[in-house]
């Protein structure tokens, strides 16, 4: 997967609702990347929490799918 062609999808608002969102988009042979919005990133990796979101991407080609999915989910 290169970077140019990874779009946003969502944001989630912190590491349980990524993680969750992560889960799904996998399940549905999706891959995605995460990606802290603040630049406190670290503190994510060490404090398991994201005081500004967290940015997911995906495919331009799988984007239509995982938009459907996160919809599913009431997101």
């Amino acid at each position: 997967m290169k970077n140019d062609e990874l779009i946003p999808l969502y944001t989630a608002k912190d590491n349980l609702e990524a993680a969750m969102i992560a889960d799904v988009l996998e399940t549905n042979g999706i891959a995605a990347v995460m990606q802290d919005e603040s630049s406190m990133g670290i503190l994510n990796l060490y404090g398991g929490f994201s005081k500004a979101g967290i940015f997911i991407y995906v495919t331009k080609e799988n984007y239509e799918k995982a938009k459907e999915l996160l919809e599913g989910m009431g997101f």
